[in-house]
């Protein structure tokens, strides 16, 4: 018997409720959108897994898709899509989107790899250092501003500026749409997150990210990152000619002679 498809979650809530662009498209819409993308990607590539050397790989990716702009639901990154009046400054959406990802079934390790890709889906890992600040800067910040919420403080960002009711929401949606966009066979089973203890993700992962692996100089750093290896291409895509390119400093990130940014240091997804 064909299962009845499942209702989309924009469909059983309100589309306008909680934004993900400033042009009035729904979060709940936007991950809808990156599922589909990502059911193309499984369909065209089903060779990752065992280029990756993970099994689980689409698995781990469905979640990285799935949770990835969930920060967006910040009260005051609601406000600036919505063009109100907000004190949404020195932040960023995905860092609010990571501490989810402690909930998820998976080892350590696994959950590493999905908290780094989300993490680094926008922005460089030296870049997002820039929004990361000492107990020194939050407390000379709070003692400046009088408001609420101190927006240099993580934490209390993290337990007081989000639409609780709505992560909830898609939390309790998750396995519906693993199921429809994954076929897979896990079954999730969610873990308790203690959100009041959450560090930073920037320097949780970041930072630790950074200093693990090696500098930019060393070749080693860019096998994978620029034109990765000639076999593994020619298995996908068998009309695949390497290019040889010229790396440059620019700004502090790397560029090929074509233009093309190479974000260092960062898992990517867009």
């Amino acid at each position: 018997m064909k299962k009845a498809p499942i209702k989309s979650l924009a469909q059983e809530c309100s589309a306008e409720s909680i934004l993900a662009k400033s042009d009035g498209k729904s979060l709940l819409r936007h991950i809808e959108d990156c599922l589909k993308v990502y059911q193309d990607l499984k369909m065209a590539l089903p060779i990752l897994p065992s280029l990756s050397g993970m099994e689980d790989f689409f698995d781990l990716l469905f979640c990285t898709v799935y949770l990835h702009d969930w920060g967006k639901v910040h009260m005051e990154f609601q406000r600036v899509l919505k063009k109100q009046e907000n004190q949404w400054r020195h932040n960023r959406h995905e860092i609010f989107s990571v501490p989810f990802v402690e909930m998820l079934p998976f080892t350590p390790e696994r959950k590493e790899i999905i908290a780094l890709s989300i993490l680094g889906h926008h922005k460089d890992f030296e870049t997002l250092q820039e929004y990361l600040y000492s107990d020194k800067e939050v407390e000379e910040y709070r003692l400046n501003h009088k408001y609420q919420v101190n927006p240099l403080d993580f934490n209390e960002n993290l337990q007081k500026c989000l639409n609780v009711t709505y992560l909830l929401d898609l939390k309790a949606k998750l396995q519906d749409y693993y199921d429809r966009y994954a076929s897979g066979k896990r079954q999730f089973e969610f873990e308790h997150v203690d959100f009041s203890s959450q560090k930073n993700p920037i320097q949780a992962y970041a930072l630790s990210y950074l200093v693990k692996k090696v500098e930019p100089g060393d070749t080693k750093y860019w096998i994978g990152r620029t034109t990765g290896n000639p076999e593994t291409y020619r298995k996908i895509f068998p009309f695949f000619k390497p290019v040889k390119r010229q790396m440059v400093h620019t700004s502090g990130r790397m560029r090929t002679c074509q233009g093309k940014c190479i974000s260092r240091g960062s898992y990517r997804f867009r």
